[in-house]
């Protein structure tokens, strides 16, 4: 379309909001006689003009043909009326909408030849009525700072069941050691530690439908189990945990006891133990453990082994200690027996072995000291110890560069008093890698792979000469070795494949490879391979269920395999895969039912058939909780997807006080979802799918944006939400970007920023000197420390600038990152109509090269938000040397107004004095600004600015010398010294005044204010307080740490914590 030449509008009238005669009436009686009345009417015409809405008529030019005809709307034009009329009639209206500054083209009504048009325009003006005359009193220009841009990255400166029949109580335990694992079963009952949630119980009598019918919450900590011996009616059950102290000084070791009766679960006991857990065994109720204590440094480090008594009902009463030197290798046990490996300290390539015997008394020493050997030791299948003897399997790796060896040796090991002198030892596979072992009677079996990749049989019948009887040369190799009888059931990898392999070794001489088979098609891998208690070899059934993950065609496939065991046929049957939505890690039979178990489901399948599993059911035990949505007492629990490990966007809802229960279950289309929102019985979702790319959705600050689409469910019955519409937003041309959370500046327009992320990698000059950075800072006037008394405006400031970098041009660095020329966007929805929600085209909002601060706000149709800006001027000089540059950091508020209907506005940009990182009391009318600078001595500079929504008036001005986050509510300022919050009051004459501390045992990284509180966090820790300061606040520590940003406020006050992989957390008031 052609326009027509710009022609200048004409004003036909003003609507003032007070009448003459009310005007007049109240001047002073000198200002009636005046003779110049007439220009104070035309001065207090502009001031009222200036304090509110006015209505503006405007002439509308129409074009040769009639067509079209073209207006220009003034700064602050919010909505307009055609108005026409024929030559002798009225004024009357024909359409009002939404509008914008600027050109505006309009398609008029055929048959208008003797037509007249106009425009009735509603412009918008500041109101500065909102906060005291005294808040809009101070500078309103302001200079550049030195404060780091802040994004959502850097938020620092960011605001605002039935009960099950009483288990049956296992057999006692004999004083044999077992070792500990992530499950164990006991009758129909399964006890798994589960890494991302505790203690979960599993009630699997009715294979059909198991039952989670009890859990005990402590994610993160650990996998090792442990069976107490329990009486009838209960079981206690024994974890060990790597514990993190929330300090962050060197680990500990927990021990925890926790009993289970039908439902419940109770904690009998926890304790601390100094070190990092390495290993561990339990021989009825006796826990040996091994830990290293790292508190003292790396390399002086110590190793103890320790004797617990578990007694029933009292906690964890340590029996013995017995220091040992070097770092933790290994450790193993027997009946009678336990050893610990460890490689002395500054003497690599060699291990020591500590031998004890087990008795009912405890330990005692088989030797009289380490026994020292040729090789390091690998794992737990690498020693024995039998009649006095102890025998090793190490791996030695000369440090001259000579091949490695493979050595076997046997120790006198028969009491205190021996020597640990050498008795035999045998070299054998130079050159070739040590992988599995094993000892059966007089027998050890070692695999090693590189050339020959042979399986020897070694005769350890005379200890003293002890000698190979036999060899078979075998592809690949095996990681863990199963004697069954006179075969030999191994798992293993060939050619990047899982493989399982059957050997028979009833003649030592002559060992011979029965059956290999391949257990995944093309590369795959198993946790068997490097855990063998992922392995279940079950000979009376004549079955092994071997976890399994294979890739083909860029697809993986998780399951267990079940293989046939022929012992007396010598042969290998691969049957069919039990399949599973998750990396499979454990396999059981408990009766003629096959259970299956990753870390997030348990299994449960029918092998009547083995080529055809038939699942009976898969019940989920974890699942992500991205986002939380507390409603009444539920909690709507959001998986966002897209992650590198996968998932599907998903909502789950669970009881408010149970977060590992689902009530009900919403699958969402696959993605990624950046936000969730529950309003007025309605889930909104904004979601991410179908990225520009066609490759899988990875949604990181990186990654390009796909197709985003808003989807609106009637969610009054949460427990089945239903599809009312969905829309696309307009992302074309915006790539690598950065989508905000739902803003609501109306209760029926939602909108998103989406802005481009700047590359680490783009190769890009910015003008900073590599060598030398030097800001130069412009002298700041001084301020008072903040103190019990009030503390007074800070002078004002000049309008220079407060800080500049010199830039020497022939040294540019090209690889510093540096924001992209994109500019931030605004995409504004309607779903006013649920079933038919739209989406306007998206609006530039911000300069380019800026970066927005966390502050995205919106309220009273307006959205507000906060960007820093680095301004680059070039400095020419006369003497003919290359220029330099100066660079200046700008700080900017922009108001966006969201009208009922119609497109998104953008308001000029609001100069602010620092960086944004608060905004209160938004409302039409204004808001207040909290920003942020650094001074020249390098001091914190906080202000607070009344915003009119056009303008920003400084109001106050504080500097304090010690801070970390802050945050802003109504009037209150609240910054942190060390574990110290301070809160201070914005009071209507202007000043900040000292108005309570908070303080906690730590301080935090991070503050929020929510619903009245404050919640200051730093990685596991929490804590909450009223914002009034007056109370001390409640404090919560957890295994993992949390976003502060994504906690929600349940109705009866408890805080919802989402935990990602973790679940959700409850922070009880």
């Amino acid at each position: 379309m052609s326009y027509l030449p710009f022609v200048r509008a004409r004003t036909l009238s003003i609507s003032p909001k007070i009448s003459f005669a009310m005007f007049t009436s109240l001047l002073p009686p000198f200002a009636r006689r005046l003779r110049f009345l007439g220009l104070f009417v035309c001065l207090f015409a502009t001031l009222v003009g200036s304090l509110s809405a006015a209505t503006k008529t405007i002439d509308v030019s129409v074009s040769k043909d009639r067509a079209t005809g073209r207006v220009t709307l003034p700064q602050g034009t919010y909505t307009i009326t055609l108005q026409t009329r024929d030559m002798r009639g009225q004024w009357r209206a024909i359409e009002t909408r939404a509008a914008v500054p600027g050109d505006l083209v309009l398609s008029l009504p055929a048959s208008n030849r003797r037509a007249m048009f106009r425009i009735q325009a509603t412009i918008e003006t500041p109101s500065r009525k909102k906060f005291p005359t005294v808040f809009y009193r101070g500078r309103n220009s302001f200079a550049p700072s030195q404060v780091t841009p802040q994004n959502d990255f850097n938020r620092s400166l960011a605001y605002a069941s039935a009960m099950s029949p009483a288990l049956d109580a296992p057999a006692p335990a004999g004083e044999s050691p077992v070792e500990a694992d992530i499950w164990k079963i006991s009758g129909s009952t399964a006890y798994f530690f589960n890494q991302l949630r505790g203690l979960q119980v599993v009630d699997v009598g009715d294979p059909a439908s198991p039952v989670l019918k009890a859990s005990y919450r402590l994610p993160a900590s650990g996998q090792d189990l442990y069976l107490l011996p329990s009486a009838s009616g209960y079981q206690d059950v024994l974890l060990v945990t790597n514990d993190q102290p929330l300090n962050g000084s060197a680990y500990s070791t927990g021990l925890h006891v926790i009993r289970v009766e039908g439902a419940s679960t109770r904690l009998l006991s926890s304790t601390r133990v100094a070190g990092q857990p390495q290993g561990s065994r339990l021989a009825g109720r006796r826990l040996f453990l091994c830990t290293t204590d790292w508190s003292t440094g790396y390399y002086n480090s110590s190793t103890a082994l320790t004797e617990w008594l578990v007694a029933d009902d009292t906690a964890p009463a340590l029996q013995q200690t017995i220091p040992l030197s070097g770092w933790f290798s290994t450790l193993a046990a027997g009946s009678d027996w336990l050893a610990v490996a460890l490689t002395p300290s500054g003497q690599w390539g060699i291990s020591t072995a500590f031998v004890y015997h087990l008795s009912s008394t405890g330990l005692s020493a088989l030797t009289a000291g380490p026994v020292t050997l040729a090789g390091q030791l690998g794992d737990a299948y690498k020693l024995q110890w039998s009649g006095g003897v102890l025998t090793t399997i190490s791996q030695a790796w000369p440090s001259d560069g000579s091949p490695r060896t493979t050595w076997l040796e046997t120790f006198r090991a028969d009491g205190p008093a021996a020597t640990g002198e050498r008795l035999g030892q045998l070299e054998l596979a130079r050159g070739e890698t040590l992988h599995a072992t094993r000892f059966a009677g007089d027998k050890a079996y070692i695999v090693t792979f590189l050339q020959k990749d042979p399986l020897f049989v070694v005769d350890l019948s005379d200890p003293a000469q002890p000698a190979i009887a036999g060899q078979v040369d075998v592809p690949g190799w095996s990681t863990h070795i199963e004697p069954i009888g006179d075969k030999l059931f191994t798992v293993g990898w060939d050619a990047g494949a899982v493989t399982a392999s059957l050997f028979d070794v009833s003649d030592p001489a002559a060992p011979t490879l029965l059956r290999r088979l391949a257990l995944t098609e093309g590369y795959g891998y198993s946790e068997a391979n490097w855990d063998p208690q992922a392995l279940s070899v079950l000979p009376d059934a004549g079955l092994a269920l071997i976890p399994i993950t294979s890739y083909a065609e860029g697809t993986a496939t998780h399951g267990v395999r079940l293989v046939d065991i022929d012992l007396a046929g010598g042969d290998l049957h691969a049957r069919g895969l039990i399949p599973g939505r998750f990396e499979a890690r454990r396999a059981a039979l408990v009766g003629d039912t096959a259970i299956t178990l990753s870390q997030r489901t348990l299994a449960t399948a029918t092998i009547a058939d083995r080529d055809s599993p038939a699942i009976l059911a898969d019940s989920l035990l974890a699942w992500p909780v991205d986002r939380v949505l507390p409603s009444g007492d539920r909690v709507l629990g959001v998986e966002t997807g897209g992650a590198w490990g996968g998932g599907q966007p998903t909502v789950r809802v669970s009881p408010l006080a149970s977060p590992d229960s689902i009530l009900a279950e919403l699958d969402l289309p696959s993605g990624f979802i950046h936000d969730v929102a529950l309003r007025d019985g309605r889930l909104y979702v904004l979601r991410e799918s179908a990225s520009s790319n066609n490759l899988p959705l990875y949604r990181y600050w990186f990654a390009p944006l796909g197709k985003l689409s808003l989807d609106v469910y009637d969610a009054t019955d949460p427990l089945a939400p239903q599809l009312l519409g969905t829309c696309e937003a307009p992302t074309d041309g915006l790539s690598g970007s950065r989508v905000s959370r739902l803003l609501w500046p109306r209760a029926e327009r939602p909108v998103i920023i989406v802005e481009n992320e700047s590359s680490y990698y783009w190769m890009r000059p910015m003008p900073i000197d590599i060598a030398v950075p030097r800001f130069v800072a412009a002298p700041l006037p001084g301020a008072p420390l903040v103190s019990a008394a009030a503390v007074k405006d800070a002078p004002a400031v000049a309008a220079t600038p407060v800080a500049s970098l010199a830039v020497n041009t022939s040294r540019i660095a090209s690889w510093i990152p540096w924001p992209g020329n994109a500019q931030p966007r605004l995409i504004a929805f309607d779903v006013s109509n649920p079933a038919a929600p739209s989406a306007a085209p998206a609006l530039t909002v911000g300069p380019e090269n800026a970066s927005t601060t966390a502050v995205k706000t919106a309220g009273d149709g307006l959205v507000v938000l906060g960007y820093d800006r680095w301004a680059e001027r070039t400095i020419l000089r006369k003497d003919g040397l290359p220029a330099s540059f100066q660079s200046e950091l700008l700080h900017a508020a922009q108001v966006i107004v969201v009208p009922a209907t119609g497109n998104a506005a953008a308001r000029p940009a609001i100069d602010l004095p620092g960086s944004l990182f608060a905004v209160t009391e938004l409302s039409a009318e204004g808001f207040l600004a909290f920003t942020r600078t650094v001074a020249p001595d390098g001091k914190a500079l906080f202000q607070a600015s009344a915003c009119d929504g056009w303008d920003a008036f400084e109001v106050a001005q504080l500097k304090v010398a010690v801070t970390g986050p802050v945050a802003a509510a109504g009037r209150a300022l609240y910054y942190t010294a060390g574990d110290t919050v301070n809160r201070l009051a914005l009071k209507n004459t202007g000043h900040f005044v000292a108005a309570g501390t908070i303080k906690s045992s730590w301080a935090p990284s991070e503050l929020r204010v929510l619903d009245g509180r404050v919640l200051g966090s730093t990685w596991r820790r929490l804590f909450s307080a009223p914002a009034d300061a007056k109370t001390a606040p409640s404090e919560w520590s957890f295994t993992t740490g949390f976003d502060l940003q994504t906690i929600e406020r349940a109705d009866d006050g408890s805080l919802v914590i989402p935990m990602g992989d973790y679940g959700y957390e409850l922070a009880r008031p």
